[in-house]
């Protein structure tokens, strides 16, 4: 066979090019060169298929050396140099028994994870509108108190039935949930049912994200949250960090959590009913209007809520909720926001006409605070992210821009 290039003895053998001058450069491969080019010969290419099945056995580089150079001194009668090749084959079958027994038990440790899985028995425990909560609910209209009706309950909750109100307000109970009637979606909004946010989210992202969730529960956990403290938190299609942190829901406590879409609030009491936990928990779907009575929130929990809020209103988000909140009452949450004249702001304006022109970024945020009334106990910039993924909620960030996290603890000033 005539010398041949590196092109074709890589079209010949499916050896990509930069791996055979590897070789070539461990010595694997002693071609003939001249000048700058290499020639190889039928022996190369022999070697070079050689090198590939012992590759395949799971050799290493330095012990396919070792056997070629055993080789290369040898003509195949050589019983030392057959011995020697022979200890390297059964060392390395011994090895590939233990690799089998290894891969084994790791096979029988995933399928019997598997059945555990499909075994697994949630204690559902069926929830409804806890009767404590029957005294912080309202007209969102003319804030008077609810008269009730068809009502289908237990010791402890209401699952079905109706709210009326003298003005003419009605809001309904359905499996737990309190429906208020002026539910009003925007256009450009939809929810995300399949939580799409989670699923793509780049694992940079979900790391930070923790990063504040730790940061927050921390901060959380030296405020007074115990027996009958109210707390309250919305959006919950974007994100819902009680739902990763119910822990820090005392069973005394009571949690109200609000989304404007039904589906995303059905969505998440079914998975929370399905833990079997013993806990006070209205779950509210509306737009607008929340029925809630004023002043009756101990602390506000404001993931995300701020920036979600303003993408589809010119009323700050804080300032919405403020007549909520007791006096000194606590909010603690996240806020996002880019650099300002970035291409991500300028996205978000073009595919939310609502949004309000500020949103997202840092000034906004500051500034709103010192108008409304909150007083910044505590921040701190949990990271950056230059990739969000391709989830609704951060659907206008312009890849490599960076996004940051800044956690807060705020509390209300009268």
């Amino acid at each position: 066979m005539n010398a041949m290039k590196i092109g074709e003895l890589s079209r010949q053998t499916g050896v990509s090019i930069p791996a055979i001058r590897y070789y070539v450069s461990l010595g694997l491969l002693v071609p003939a060169r001249d000048s700058y080019q290499y020639y190889f010969n039928e022996e190369d290419r022999r070697a070079l298929l050689f090198i590939v099945r012992l590759k395949n056995w799971g050799f290493q580089l330095d012990e396919i050396h070792r056997i070629l150079s055993l080789k290369r001194f040898a003509v195949g009668v050589e019983p030392e140099e057959r011995v020697d090749y022979l200890k390297l084959l059964f060392s390395r079958y011994h090895g590939l028994q233990r690799e089998i027994e290894i891969l084994q038990k790791r096979m029988d440790e995933i399928k019997e994870e598997i059945e555990n899985e499909k075994k697994q028995d949630f204690q559902i425990r069926q929830t409804g509108l806890p009767l404590r909560a029957i005294p912080l609910l309202c007209c969102p209209h003319c804030h008077s108190g609810f008269q009730l009706g068809n009502v289908s309950m237990d010791s402890r909750y209401i699952f079905d039935g109706s709210l009326f109100c003298q003005c003419g307000y009605r809001a309904a109970i359905k499996n737990g949930i309190l429906y208020s009637e002026d539910g009003r979606v925007h256009e450009h909004d939809k929810a995300d049912t399949g939580r799409s946010l989670y699923r793509e989210c780049p694992s940079g992202l979900v790391s930070l994200v923790q990063k504040s969730y730790n940061w927050m529960g921390k901060r959380l956990r030296k405020l007074d949250l115990t027996e009958d403290k109210v707390l309250m938190e919305t959006h919950l299609n974007s994100f819902f960090f009680f739902y990763n942190n119910l822990d820090l829901l005392a069973a005394g406590s009571l949690c109200i959590v609000h989304d404007k879409f039904p589906e995303i609030v059905e969505l998440y009491k079914g998975y929370i009913d399905q833990m079997g936990l013993d806990l006070n928990i209205v779950y509210l779907t509306s737009d607008s209007s929340l029925p809630i009575r004023e002043g009756s929130v101990d602390l506000l929990l404001d993931y995300n809520s701020t920036n979600e809020h303003g993408i589809f209103s010119r009323e700050y988000y804080l300032d919405k909720m403020r007549r909520y909140l007791k006096p000194e009452a606590n909010v603690v949450g996240t806020y996002f926001y880019f650099e300002p004249r970035s291409r991500s702001l300028q996205n978000l304006i073009a595919s939310y006409p609502e949004n309000h022109p500020d949103n997202y970024t840092l000034n906004y945020f500051k500034d709103a605070l010192k108008c409304g009334g909150y007083r910044l106990l505590e921040e701190e910039r949990i990271g950056v992210s230059c990739d969000s993924g391709p989830g609704l909620t951060f659907i206008f960030h312009e890849k490599e821009e960076k996004l940051f996290l800044n956690s807060f603890v705020l509390k209300k000033m009268g």
